[in-house]
């Protein structure tokens, strides 16, 4: 049976929101044009569209006209007890029901009861990606009460908090409900309200992955599709995020946001949105900023940034002390600068691991085990060196893992508690020339 394809969480222009992720560095959370998101979504796949920005269908009534398109929205609500935030996305909705909605957002219980009575379809989006810092466990529990579908494959959050969501979704059972009704006296709407309904979406703002994480449902028709979505008969599909995915999209709202503003006041920018726009030159740099293909290609190569100015410098580091040389990178501006944005994705896909802890060891019992590693570069005659030194480790470790991480210039490969990473750039060690100083990717590392 042919399945149908939404992506179900993708932002445009017209996004509302105060102290989002990406505004944070970018001004606003996307730049897109509706009808640019609407031309990616239909070349990607996808049967229908729709736009979700927050606290606002502005976008959505933009391509409203097209007949497999559907008005929905990203709404901010809050516990009023606490005034915890979250984020859920209401599908097709009218004019009325969106102003009924903003007035009532401010009481998630108020306005679980609105939809409900409205029989509009909505999921709590990425569950465990806080909103306004005050996320516990005991929001996830009531949530668990309120609403019986939840998004479980965002395509900005990472696998494992992605893949955690789901798995407890699918592990949930009568009993565990029943208790969470007697601590917290909430009601669920449905009858059956441990099986859930699971969904996906991009969660896009910067116009670069939209369809590449969405929901496959039953159809043909639209009607049909929501149902699957309701009586949950539809699947996540696609990609969950990196720290590469949110530094990305941080890079094409930025572009999109000088190239909106500040065109008209400069010649070079005036040149530059020539050059991107004219089609005899085949947009070059919207080709290398902002490419909508289907991930063949990388937008920006991750290591590209770390690359480039390493070996700018690594000519000169055979003659400096390593901490000497260490410091004139630091001092290379550029370098911190250009990196920002995906140490800003890498702690953003982080922030939120206290609750992801608490609720994967109250949920799947499953603890966080302790995680050592050691840093070495990979010298052929080393091998049973390391191995012996793995050995006396790990019997230290009351039965926790040592992983060493190594970096190299040939094939990457894990086994036997060892990683290498790939060797961005090499040179001869100070005082050693028979001995190469291997640099990786700090990102990579980090991942």
């Amino acid at each position: 049976m042919k399945l149908y394809k939404a992506d179900l969480h993708v932002h445009s222009e017209y996004s509302k929101i105060e102290g989002g992720a990406l505004k944070r560095i970018t001004h606003s959370e996307s730049y897109t044009p509706p009808e640019e998101i609407y031309r990616i979504a239909k070349k990607r796949g996808m049967d229908f569209v729709t736009i979700t920005d927050h606290n606002s269908i502005q976008g959505a009534l933009k391509i409203s006209h097209f007949d497999d398109v559907f008005i929905s929205e990203e709404v901010t609500t809050k516990f009023p007890e606490d005034g915890c935030e979250i984020h859920l996305v209401t599908l097709k909705i009218n004019e009325k029901q969106h102003r009924e909605i903003q007035l009532l957002r401010n009481n998630v219980y108020e306005l679980r009861d609105y939809l409900n009575s409205q029989s509009i379809i909505h999921f709590v989006a990425h569950p465990f990606s806080s909103v306004n810092g005050k996320l516990k466990q005991e929001h996830w529990e009531k949530m668990l009460l309120l609403f019986d579908v939840f998004e479980v494959k965002n395509g900005i959050q990472k696998e494992k908090d992605n893949n955690l969501v789901e798995q407890i979704l699918k592990n949930l059972s009568r009993e565990r409900i029943e208790r969470l009704i007697d601590q917290y006296g909430i009601l669920p709407e449905s009858e059956t309200p441990w099986k859930k309904s699971m969904v996906g979406g991009s969660d896009d703002h910067g116009g670069l992955y939209i369809g590449q994480t969405y929901t496959a449902g039953e159809g043909p028709g639209l009607k049909d599709f929501l149902k699957s979505i309701k009586d949950g008969k539809c699947r996540a599909e696609g990609k969950s995020g990196t720290c590469f995915t949110i530094g990305h999209s941080i890079y094409a709202t930025g572009y999109k946001f000088y190239k909106y503003k500040l065109r008209k006041r400069r010649r070079i920018l005036k040149f530059l949105d020539k050059l991107i726009n004219d089609e005899r030159k085949g947009k070059i740099l919207e080709k290398v900023l902002l490419r909508n293909g289907q991930g063949k290609v990388s937008i920006f190569p991750r290591r590209f940034f770390i690359s480039y100015f390493i070996k700018k410098f690594s000519k000169k580091m055979p003659f400096l002390h390593t901490l000497r040389a260490i410091d004139k990178i630091n001092k290379n501006i550029p370098l911190s600068t250009a990196l920002f944005p995906y140490f800003f994705g890498l702690a953003y896909q982080n922030k939120d691991r206290d609750i992801t802890k608490k609720v994967k060891l109250g949920y799947l019992g499953q603890g966080e085990s302790l995680k050592v590693a050691i840093f070495t570069d990979f010298i052929e005659n080393e091998k049973n060196f390391l191995s012996s030194f793995i050995s006396k480790i790990n019997s230290s470790l009351n039965g926790e893992k040592l992983k060493i991480l190594c970096c190299d210039k040939r094939k990457i490969f894990s086994s036997n508690g060892i990683k290498t990473f790939h060797s961005m750039v090499d040179f001869p060690f100070p005082l050693y020339p028979e001995i190469n100083f291997h640099i990786p990717s700090l990102l990579d590392i980090l991942l």
